[in-house]
């Protein structure tokens, strides 16, 4: 979004249609995620999937702490099956791979992932 803009402010305009256009994309429940950490937010004004929840961080947690659950759910629904969780995630097995190792290096998921 930086570099799509030359403002200080990155509006909400600007990423919305990669914003929705990700939510278009098959969608992982985690429930891993803190309840209290997560806040969801409906937007009936889109069309199409305004049933979809998207989630807004309220600043407990880090993109990458997201991600990671989600990664870590998602191995977990396919009983530790890294092909099957790379293809429901939408990334590739090797993508997969370096982050786990990364996170297991700074012993931020389990070493049986």
């Amino acid at each position: 979004a930086a570099v799509l803009t030359s403002e200080q402010i990155i509006s909400a305009e600007l990423i919305a249609p990669w914003l929705y256009a990700q939510v278009m994309k098959p969608v992982i429940p985690t429930t891993t995620m803190k309840a209290s950490s997560m806040i969801e937010v409906h937007d009936e004004g889109f069309t199409g999937v305004s049933d979809i929840p998207k989630i807004i961080c309220n600043g407990d947690q880090t993109l990458e702490d997201v991600e990671r659950e989600t990664i870590v759910a998602t191995l977990k629904s396919n009983n530790g099956h890294r092909q099957k969780s790379a293809k429901a995630l939408g990334i590739g097995v090797r993508t997969l791979g370096l982050k786990l190792k990364k996170w297991k290096e700074m012993e931020l998921v389990s070493p049986t992932l």
